[in-house]
């Protein structure tokens, strides 16, 4: 559904049981959403989670309205137009990356009171990690959908030839007009660009891009967007990132793929704990596919956000996992049958998927798959150090203990055999 304000204008869906607040900015107002009402038994003190929304072709919060709901009766969610888009200010200038990583500081600062979650996607999740990276202390973790910063390992999206011609004065001007904020427009733009699946662009969707797009002064952050004069190279920041993170793609994503996340997580497992992909996404796989991304960010809040102090063991661990597991280390790795480790990895998978160390097992995996010597050693050295630091049950400690310092000491061996002449 639409909502009606008085003056007659239609602007974008708001789900029942959420309304608008308003705060000011150094870029003018931001309008965010959030939960209000006897609906969700909201206070205060709930933990707030906040979701960003990606940039271009009239995009705003509404591009999460079908994924927040789901979280409002256990956070205090809150979702924002960001500066220039949606029913935010518009203001005419030529904006730059430093305006979205200084306006969702600030957003942060004024509405949160504890280090917060973040889940983001596009540029803008790019964005936040360079707001991350600068302001560690107001982040618990980060959700990232299809996050890129678009001139990523040595691209440069704004030689691009589209990107070239909108750089011509008179011709952007004409573009969005007469190419973004129409019905056509739009809609071809969620078609061919957003969605891998056509079908799934029912009216609605449609409707509400097109309304953020019509917004007087929305022409000049979007034209900024698609000249490149808000990419960057998210590579250089990935390895300064120390929140604990979780990045999602959708499989049929063309420019950004699903390889761009694997290559993130190579340059920062300590930081990237899961990286994973839906199969039938694109860009906005949680509009698209809102009940999987759901799903999917239940299981990331949980994964991300255990106790970084202090991990705990699974009741249901089990011992003769820890014995195989024993077994396995203590012969010459470089002779081991993958096979028969990838299938012990996905037993520890299942056991660990709610804690931490999933995400280094993933890792893991994905190394022996790939063949990556280097990789793996790594990898046994990290996912022993942390084991280690784990607290297991009493009668498992001793085994818990002796399986972080056997996996340590089979990744250093490892590097030691492949640096050895």
């Amino acid at each position: 559904m639409l909502h009606q304000i008085k003056s007659g204008v239609i602007f974008m869906f708001i789900p029942p049981g959420f309304g608008t607040r308003s705060l000011n900015t150094s870029l003018g107002e931001i309008v965010y959403y959030t939960a209000e009402g006897k609906l969700w038994n909201q206070n205060s003190a709930s933990e707030p989670l906040v979701f960003l929304h990606a940039l271009g072709g009239g995009s705003s919060a509404y591009e999460w309205s079908k994924v927040y709901p789901a979280f409002a009766a256990d956070y205090r969610v809150l979702a924002p137009d960001l500066i220039g888009w949606g029913r935010s200010a518009h203001p005419a200038r030529n904006y730059r990356i430093e305006d979205y990583v200084q306006t969702i500081v600030e957003f942060i600062k004024q509405t949160c009171n504890a280090p917060v979650t973040v889940i983001a996607s596009g540029l803008t999740a790019a964005f936040t990690v360079r707001a991350a990276v600068e302001h560690p202390e107001l982040f618990k973790s980060l959700i990232l959908v299809t996050a890129a910063g678009l001139n990523d390992f040595g691209r440069n999206y704004s030689e691009n030839l589209f990107a070239q011609i909108i750089k011509i004065p008179i011709l952007d001007r004409f573009f969005y007009s007469a190419g973004v904020a129409t019905e056509s427009g739009i809609r071809g733009f969620l078609e061919q660009r957003q969605f891998a699946n056509r079908d799934r662009v029912y009216p609605e969707i449609a409707q509400a891009y097109l309304q953020s797009a019509q917004q007087p002064n929305a022409e000049y952050a979007a034209l900024a967007f698609v000249r490149g004069d808000l990419s960057f190279d998210l590579a250089q920041y990935i390895p300064k990132l120390t929140t604990p993170t979780a990045l999602l793609w959708g499989q049929k994503t063309e420019y950004t793929d699903p390889e761009m996340g694997r290559r993130f997580a190579e340059i920062n497992p300590s930081a990237i704990r899961s990286s994973e992909t839906i199969e039938e996404g694109r860009l906005t796989p949680h509009l698209e596919l809102p009940e999987i991304a759901i799903g999917l960010i239940r299981k990331y809040l949980t994964l991300l956000n255990s106790s970084s102090g202090e991990q705990k063991m699974p009741h249901r661990i089990q011992m003769n996992d820890l014995d195989s597991t024993l077994n396995l280390l203590q012969q010459n790795l470089t002779a081991a049958d993958p096979a028969a480790a990838i299938a012990l990895i996905e037993r520890w998978e299942i056991q660990l998927q709610d804690t931490p160390l999933f995400g280094k097992l993933s890792e893991l995996k994905r190394a022996i798959l790939e063949g990556r010597t280097t990789a793996i050693a790594a990898m046994l050295e990290e996912l022993g150090e942390a084991t280690c630091a784990t607290v297991a049950q009493e009668q498992e400690a001793a085994k818990v203990d002796q399986l972080g310092q056997t996996l340590a000491q089979a990744g250093r061996s490892l590097h030691n055999d492949l640096t050895t002449p």
